[in-house]
């Protein structure tokens, strides 16, 4: 079972200015899977270790940039 709280996940609102680009972006990126996420009642959430997974990713160079 999950240790973490609903609360815990980021919404599509928060990663778009987090990571200063587009809700449109946030979206691409969890369709092609760059970004994972869930979806929990129709709406998307990301736990922070994805987002860092993610981030973590881009720094070295294995994610395409997306803008």
């Amino acid at each position: 079972m999950m240790d973490t709280r609903p609360n815990d996940f980021y919404t599509i609102d928060d990663i778009a200015e987090r990571l200063r680009i587009s809700k449109t972006t946030v979206f691409r990126l969890l369709d092609r899977g760059e970004l994972p996420g869930y979806k929990i009642g129709g709406q998307w959430r990301i736990a922070p270790e994805q987002l860092e997974k993610y981030l973590d990713s881009v720094e070295n160079g294995q994610q395409r940039k997306t803008v």
